[in-house]
This record gives structure tokens, C-alpha cells and sequence, in this order.
């Protein structure tokens, strides 16, 4: 059902956050979100762990990374341990997932209380030159007036940061972030980016995610896939098809404007929302292909 309320469309469900005939598993758990982050990490372990040898894991779990939707995710983490969600699983049992997988399951259970929520594509900005590809989930505040961003991938960092590396460990603590309230000093939006490189105040070579991907056309398709999240359709990091076409060639002259405006429009907050959807509708490039893209498909 069509809306123009803002508010409104991000208390209900999209493709990606349905939890389907798993949804009584959200009923019980509260609607605050620094606490959901914490029961969210008892049932998720993310790539980072992974990643840095802490966690063991066989070569076919690592697909677990490519679940989409939350039906999806519920019904795997319960294939594992059917206990409710409050019950933290063992650690290699827990559900792997990266920044988008925490940011959509918190999105998900805030919607289901009914708390407008939605996921945003961008960069962390934890490092000193390279922003790297982040997502995070905001919900909003009503008695602050705002949207509030939770980073509730780096809330797991936090509380379990005796399993990095010494000098992560500093780093983290240096780093001043608040997860459950992040601030545009510590993550930016896909359309943020590309307007600061635009603009000549930043190097679009600082933007990316790990060896070669780096780059203007890497900003661009993150800000798509915000533009996309805006619109309740939170995919894949690495999903790309149509317009996000992973392409590396420099736009062209329609291509920028068509970009800039796009990037704008994200800026500008809920007085664009009628626009965002418009930016959706009419371009049948960005929808959801039927059948599979790139090496995975669309099964959720």
C-alpha cells in the first residue's frame, strides 16, 4: 500500500526484513535498541571473527554470508538451536553475518514494534585516509526529532574486542564512537561520499572495501544500494545488476547528473521521501531481477 508518510512506510516490512512465519520470535524481545544489539550478538557472529582466524568454520557455512532475507536468516538460525533469540547460542554457532546482515536483523525487529527503521549504505570513517564499505541500521527518535544511526556490527566489535589484535584494540578505543548512537564523524552515506568527492574534498581512491575496489564507481553503486535500502530493498554488499553494474568506467556527462541528484536526494531527509520513491519506480533498471545475476540467485 502506497504512502507518503515517511514515518509510516518504515514501520512495515519490505522484501528483505520479513520475517515471514518467524515473526513470533521477535514479539518477545524489547524495543530498545542498544539492548537488541545485545541479544542480536548472542545469535550472530560476524566475517570479522572469521576473518581473523578466531572462529573455525567449514568452507559451505561461509555461504551464510549470501542469506538476504531475514525468513531466510530465522530459518537457518533455528536449522542450529530452536530456542528463542534471548538465548545466546555458542559461539560457532552462531549465524554468520557481516555490518548489512546486523544492521537488516535490527531493522527488522525495530519494525516489527512498530519503530520506523531502516538500513543505510555508506562508509565507516574509522580510519584516517580509507573509508571503508559499512552499513548501519537508524530508527527514529521522536522525542529527539531525528533519525538515529546504531552501528550494531561495531557494538559486537566492542564487546568482544579482547579477540582482536592488540593494536585494533587501541585503536577501537581511540576511536570516540558511540554504536547505538553514531554520528557523521564515524560513518557516512553512499551519497554523502560521492557528493565529497564530487566537490573536491575528498579522494574517491579512499573509498572502498579491499584490493582493487576502490573508487568513484565503488561509491556510486554503495549509493545506489542506499538509494535501494531507502526504498525497503536492502541487498547484498556485493549484489549488482542494471545500473549497480560493478562497471569501473568513468560515468558519463548524463550518467553524473542523473548521480548527483540521486546523491542529493538522499541528503536532504524525509522531505525527499516521495522522491526517493519516484527515483525507484522509474528506473526499472534498479528493481529486483527474477532470475539469478552475477554467481548467486535471487532466492533469498
Amino acid at each position: 500500500m502506497y504512502t507518503s508518510d515517511p514515518k509510516a512506510y518504515y514501520t512495515q516490512p519490505g522484501v528483505m526484513t520479513n520475517p515471514g512465519p518467524y515473526s513470533e520470535l521477535f514479539d518477545p524481545l524489547p524495543s530498545d535498541p542498544a539492548a537488541l544489539c545485545m541479544i542480536l550478538h548472542g545469535v550472530m557472529a560476524l566475517d570479522l571473527w572469521v576473518d581473523f582466524g578466531v572462529l573455525q568454520v567449514p568452507e559451505e557455512r561461509r555461504q551464510e554470508w549470501n542469506i538476504r532475507s531475514v525468513e531466510s536468516k530465522l530459518r537457518r538460525i533455528l536449522e542450529s538451536d530452536t530456542r528463542p533469540l534471548t538465548v545466546a547460542r555458542p559461539f560457532e554457532q552462531r549465524l554468520l553475518g557481516n555490518c548489512r546482515d546486523t544492521s537488516l536483523l535490527l531493522c527488522a525487529i525495530l519494525r516489527h514494534h512498530g519503530i520506523p527503521a531502516r538500513v543505510r549504505a555508506g562508509f565507516a570513517l574509522w580510519q584516517r585516509e580509507r573509508r571503508v564499505d559499512h552499513w548501519v541500521c537508524e530508527y527514529w527518535k521522536p522525542d529527539e526529532q531525528r533519525w538515529v544511526m546504531v552501528d550494531a556490527f561495531l557494538d559486537q566489535v566492542r564487546h568482544k574486542q579482547e579477540l582482536l589484535p592488540q593494536n585494533l584494540r587501541v585503536a577501537l578505543a581511540d576511536l570516540g564512537c558511540d554504536p547505538p548512537d553514531v554520528r557523521a564523524t564515524h560513518f557516512i552515506t553512499g551519497g554523502k561520499a560521492w557528493q565529497r568527492c564530487r566537490m573536491g574534498e575528498d579522494d574517491p581512491n579512499h573509498y572502498g572495501i579491499t584490493g582493487d575496489l576502490w573508487g568513484l564507481w565503488f561509491i556510486r553503486d554503495n549509493m545506489l544500494r542506499d538509494l535501494l535500502a531507502l526504498n525497503k530493498i536492502e541487498v547484498l554488499p556485493w549484489d549488482h545488476w542494471g545500473m549497480i553494474s560493478n562497471k569501473r568506467d568513468d560515468p558519463t556527462p548524463a550518467e553524473l547528473t542523473l548521480l548527483d541528484y540521486i546523491a542529493e536526494m538522499t541528503q536532504v531527509g524525509d522531505v525527499a521521501f516521495t522522491e526517493i520513491r519516484k527515483l525507484y519506480e522509474q528506473a526499472p533498471s534498479l528493481h529486483l531481477p527474477t532470475l539469478g545475476y552475477r554467481r548467486y540467485r535471487m532466492n533469498f
